[in-house]
């Protein structure tokens, strides 16, 4: 789950940080404080760097297990190519209600 947060954290960083900058400069423009605005501002900049200060602290870490996921490698590309598929034909036909149906049944009993 680690892996997946900090992959899902620096792929959106991307994208919904420049909108969050702009927001929190309107924001801090309507404010009208240099010293709030500052403020605002030194911690935006620190929740953006402390995930990715943590994720380099802990790659050390990491860089065994990714060795060791390197003989499944292929296995998972090809279930996740599969996976993909399936859901795009769901998509294209549009009856992605059949699955959401059957696991309502199946999990929620609805």
């Amino acid at each position: 789950m680690m892996f997946m947060g900090s992959a899902f954290a620096v792929g959106c960083s991307t994208c919904f940080g420049g909108a969050l900058f702009i927001s929190l400069m309107i924001y801090v423009g309507a404010v009208g404080s240099a010293s709030l605005g500052a403020l605002a501002l030194f911690l935006f900049s620190l929740g953006i760097a402390i995930p990715y200060l943590v994720a380099a602290v802990f790659l050390s870490r990491a860089l065994p297990l990714l060795g060791s996921l390197q003989k499944v490698a292929s296995s998972v590309g090809l279930c996740c190519s599969v996976a993909l598929i399936f859901f795009g034909m769901i998509l294209i036909t549009d009856n992605f209600h059949v699955p959401s149906n059957l696991l309502y049944r199946l999990y929620l009993g609805l």
